[in-house]
Order: C-alpha cells, then structure tokens, then sequence
C-alpha cells in the first residue's frame, strides 16, 4: 500500500490540470517572492525521489527587462525537512541557461529581489 501511494500521488500530480495550477502557482510566487515576472513552459513533479522539473523558463524584471532564461530548471527540496512539512531547496540546476546582468550607474537593477520576512524567533 505505501508503495502505491507515492505513485498514485504522482500520476495526481502529472494530469494537465493539476501541472496548470503548478504552473500558475509558480508564475505568481515569483513575482511576490522575488519581484520577477516569469512564463514556464510544462512542469512535472515527481514525489519519489522528491523534485519539480520546468521547461522554457524565463525570469523577466517588470521595468529592466529579461535576467534568466533556461530551457530546463530543476528543484529538488531537501528530504528530511520536507517529510517535517518544511520546504528547503536542496539543489536548483539550470541547463541550458542564459543569464543577463543589466547594469546602471555600476549597480544591477534587473536582479532578483527577494521578499525579506522577519525570522520567526525574532518576533
């Protein structure tokens, strides 16, 4: 029965509807959390071993322009703390990658910026 559960999770994952919403939640979670604009082609997720994989992927800053550009991105999260309901990014690997700094009065203005969130103890 374990043995079936992450297949049947994966096969979940993989119709086009639920790679739509992931799709779509991505899109959105780059723009909160790193202030980029982005366009994915197809997404797969696998449960075992853990990791999402996206096709033709780009980060666009909304005011400078193109930063990233990647024909295949993957995201493999670290294991333990995911089993503890805790997202860590173990590994991110870019193939295929284009990468454009664009620099103004020796500064980068088209780079990520990522959301800063207090630390939770420090509340």
């Amino acid at each position: 029965m374990f043995v079936l559960l992450p297949a049947l999770g994966s096969v979940g994952l993989n119709t086009r509807w639920a790679r739509d919403k992931i799709r779509h939640a991505i899109v959105r979670a780059a723009r909160v959390e790193l202030g980029q604009n982005a366009s994915i082609g197809d997404v797969s997720i696998s449960i075992v071993p853990p990791r999402a994989q996206a096709t033709d992927v780009v980060l666009s800053h909304p005011v400078h322009g193109e930063f990233l550009r990647t024909r295949r991105l993957r995201v493999v999260p670290a294991f333990w703390p995911l089993l503890n309901g805790i997202l860590r990014i173990d590994e991110i690997v870019a193939e295929g990658a284009a990468v454009r700094v664009l620099i103004v009065d020796g500064a980068p203005v088209n780079l990520p910026t990522p959301r800063v969130r207090p630390h939770p103890i420090a509340r």
